[in-house]
């Protein structure tokens, strides 16, 4: 899976791999040192940490990743994004949204935090109505966001 084919890849392949991926996104090539910077920092913290492992694992009864919703009020259609959603073993599905940001100098975690979760709450509030309704509120569902920067699960009462 996706987790071992990180684990282990040579850190000569990965930045290989990352250089291709963000050619594939046409990201400007000065900015690739720092963008190969940041993701590695970002996978790593993530698979360090076991609540990050355990968000990316597939050994669920359904997962899925950058998963679309559309919705239509008052003939607008919009799509929302869900970074990873899941159903675990309690049955409990879960939305997750994850954030690479970092504090802004001077910035405690959990001012950073607090400040994030401000910035997010209502998005994932919205991703919860939408989803409920698409799964016509079969089975509880959860959110949270997932730092990679610190690694930091902060679950939020939506």
């Amino acid at each position: 899976g996706g987790i071992d084919f990180w684990l282990t890849m040579e850190q000569s392949k990965k930045h290989h791999w990352l250089e291709n991926l963000l050619h594939y996104y046409s990201l400007a090539v000065d900015y690739w040192p720092d963008a190969i910077g940041k993701i590695t920092h970002a996978v790593d913290n993530t698979l360090a940490d076991p609540k990050g492992r355990w968000l990316l694992s597939n050994d669920y009864l359904y997962s899925a990743s950058e998963f679309s919703l559309l919705s239509s009020l008052e003939n607008v259609v919009k799509e929302k994004v869900i970074d990873r959603t899941f159903i675990d073993d309690e049955g409990i599905t879960w939305i997750v949204d994850y954030k690479t940001s970092t504090p802004l100098p001077g910035e405690t975690k959990q001012q950073f935090i607090e400040r994030e979760v401000g910035l997010y709450h209502y998005q994932l509030l919205d991703y919860k109505l939408y989803l409920s309704l698409k799964q016509h509120a079969t089975t509880l569902i959860r959110t949270a966001l997932y730092f990679t920067y610190y690694p930091h699960w902060e679950e939020l009462e939506t």
